[in-house]
This record gives structure tokens, C-alpha cells and sequence, in this order.
């Protein structure tokens, strides 16, 4: 009778469930241990990324009484803070363009270990750090590049020159609308450009300096 399927159905339908909560407290277990590690991971790259002192903390949650779904039973929250001494809060509330950018390239660095080719792009991922900091984010966009290709604009010569080919872009602006121009540099042309990056202008001593960076980036 209907009844009887009914019933037998919901049997079914409970023993399915109960089999699905087991598989996402399991799940649950093994997200809290590689939220940890990653977590960790990402710390030690934004020290190399200028926010040293800072935080990152991959919050997972748990709610057992939720709707089934592919993904489990959880929810994930990313916690930080850039400056020490400052609480962490929500990514998308606490964090600027910068630090965002900076951000992402730790997640993707600490969290690359696949052979699949990927696109990745990356924009103000130099703002407000200069120096060895410059430095570190370049090596990192290259070491990412490995698995895949990163793209990245930079107003830095230090990101500038880990790059495999550089791109120089020109806008121009006329009467009736703005036009955007790249060309592909030749080893010339990019020791000239990374020149002007690094001084403004060139000169003999600029130039010498790009070549100098180049070489250095190359080993």
C-alpha cells in the first residue's frame, strides 16, 4: 500500500541521513587539521609579504542540523588581521586592496601543490611596500608561476623583473575616448623600461641598476 512505501521510504531517507552526518562530522574533522596547517602557512608568508605580526585563522564551523549539501555540514569564515596588535575580523571588512592582493598570493602560494595550469591575476599587489618586501612578492609570484601562469601589473622593477616576459602599458588620451596600448618588451626595451620604473628616468647609472636586477632575478 502507499502507506507501507511511505514508511519504508522513510526509513530509507533516515538511515541515508544519519550516513551523511557520519561522513560530515568526518569531514569536519579533516577541514579543522588542514585549516590549521594552511592557516600556519599563510602566516609565514605574510611575514615575508610585509605584515609581519599579523594574523590568519580559517575558521570552520560546524552545524550538524543543517540542510544536506555536496559540501558538508560546514561553514568557513577567514579571520584576520594585517598589523599586530589589532583583533581579527572578517577578511572582506578588515583587510585593504593591498592587503587583499597580498593575501591571496599567500592562500595560492601556501595552498599550490596541484599540476593543473591555471590563470591566475593579480592587481595592487605591490601597494604600499617597497623594498625587500618588493622582492619577496616577486619570488612568490614566480614560484606560483610554476604551476601554471600569474599574471600581475606592478608600478615595482623589483616584481617586475622575476617575470618571465613583460608587458608595457601605455594609455593614451585624446579628444574623444582614452586608448590602452600594450607591447611585448624585447631584452632591450626591458632593461629601458625597468630603468625608468626604478628612477623615473634613463641613464647610464638606471640602466646599469635593471641589468644588475635582471641578472639577479634570472639566478
Amino acid at each position: 500500500s502507499a502507506r507501507k512505501r511511505r514508511s519504508k521510504l522513510e526509513v530509507e531517507l533516515a538511515t541515508c541521513l544519519a550516513a551523511y552526518r557520519r561522513a560530515a562530522v568526518h569531514l569536519h574533522d579533516c577541514r579543522i587539521q588542514r585549516a590549521q596547517e594552511l592557516s600556519g602557512r599563510v602566516m609565514e608568508l605574510m611575514t615575508e609579504l610585509g605584515m609581519a605580526g599579523g594574523s590568519f585563522e580559517l575558521v570552520v564551523s560546524h552545524n550538524p542540523e543543517g540542510r544536506a549539501s555536496l559540501r558538508g555540514d560546514d561553514e568557513l569564515h577567514i579571520n584576520i588581521s594585517a598589523n599586530p596588535g589589532l583583533a581579527p575580523g572578517p577578511l572582506n571588512k578588515i583587510a585593504s586592496g593591498g592587503e587583499l592582493s597580498r593575501i591571496s598570493l599567500a592562500i595560492k602560494v601556501a595552498a599550490s601543490g596541484g599540476s593543473e595550469s591555471v590563470t591566475q591575476i593579480f592587481d595592487e599587489v605591490d601597494a604600499g611596500i617597497g623594498g625587500d618586501t618588493a622582492n619577496s612578492v616577486g619570488r612568490l609570484l614566480k614560484r606560483l608561476s610554476f604551476k601554471g601562469q600569474a599574471l600581475c601589473v606592478t608600478h615595482l622593477a623589483q616584481v617586475a623583473v622575476c617575470a618571465t616576459h613583460q608587458l608595457q602599458v601605455r594609455k593614451e588620451s585624446g579628444q574623444v575616448s582614452t586608448l590602452v596600448d600594450t607591447s611585448l618588451l624585447d631584452s632591450e626595451n626591458r632593461v629601458d623600461e625597468i630603468a625608468r620604473m626604478l628612477s623615473g628616468r634613463i641613464s647610464e647609472q638606471s640602466r646599469a641598476h635593471a641589468i644588475e636586477l635582471l641578472k639577479a632575478a634570472g639566478d
